[in-house]
């Protein structure tokens, strides 16, 4: 669990480090959009799409506008929001099941969190 851990808290840090390359970002974005119009093929998943907006925004967002907004993230932005998200004090550790509480703590030790 140590080794899991530990790994996972360096490419947090990388995250929080480094901003991805242009090439990482631009094959990211093609993806997500991709998906979002394969997704938007079928009327069933347009509905489901249109009434989702319509409830969290209060009106029906238009798949383009989306795309265009995923098209403006710049790496910068990224880095900020990883910086922000993968901050140790806005992190938090769930456990499931039976626990040490010494092991706990050596856990949240990884994360600099004690």
């Amino acid at each position: 669990m140590q080794s899991a851990l530990r790994a996972i808290a360096r490419e947090l840090e990388k995250l929080r480090q480094r901003p991805p390359t242009k090439k990482e970002l631009r094959q990211a974005q093609e993806y997500t959009i991709g998906l979002n119009e394969l997704s938007l093929e079928s009327t069933t998943n347009q509905i489901m799409w249109m009434g989702e907006s319509i409830v969290a925004y209060g009106y029906a967002i238009d798949p383009d506008e989306v795309q265009a907004k995923l098209k403006s993230v710049t790496p910068e932005a990224i880095r900020e929001v990883a910086n922000f998200c993968f901050a140790v004090p806005q992190m938090g550790l769930a456990l499931v099941g039976p626990v040490n509480e010494e092991k706990v703590q050596s856990w949240l030790e990884i994360f600099g969190a004690c």
